[in-house]
């Protein structure tokens, strides 16, 4: 805990573009867009695996607007939306038609796409169900040090 600097679950790219950090955990989005603004940041997958997510868009039951949930939806799934979203972002889109259009500089980048070793040794980050009491538990004991 001495050598810790900060815990953060909003964007992480800014201790490491400030040179505050020299290596911490980062998502592979803000990485590619620290990288962007300072090319001495390294992305490293870690040997021994790494964990895998997705995000989604959903519309829940109950909506208000489904029809517009639907258009937006939609609307970020055309390949040039989905494609200015990587660029924006750094997030890997699963649109290939998308990534067919991409530059060949980030369509090729490990940050963003992983290749197939890398997500071999990885692990699909699932919900944990009620045992995320437990987690936020251990999580607020290291975070305070109590």
């Amino acid at each position: 805990m001495p050598n810790v600097l900060l815990f953060n679950s909003d964007s992480s790219k800014p201790p490491f573009l400030a040179g505050e950090v020299s290596i911490g955990m980062i998502w592979n989005g803000e990485a590619w867009m620290a990288r962007e603004e300072n090319p001495a940041i390294q992305y490293v997958y870690p040997k021994e695996g790494t964990s895998f997510w997705v995000d989604s868009f959903v519309i829940p039951q109950g909506a208000r607007n489904p029809k517009g949930a639907h258009a937006f939806i939609n609307f970020m799934m055309n390949p040039e939306v989905a494609k200015t979203c990587v660029e924006e972002y750094g997030y890997p889109t699963p649109i290939k038609p998308a990534i067919a259009l991409l530059d060949s500089k980030i369509s090729s980048s490990r940050t963003i796409f992983p290749d197939s070793e890398i997500i071999k040794q990885g692990e699909f980050q699932n919900d944990v169900g009620q045992a995320i009491e437990i987690y936020q538990k251990y999580w607020e004991k290291l975070r305070t040090g109590k």
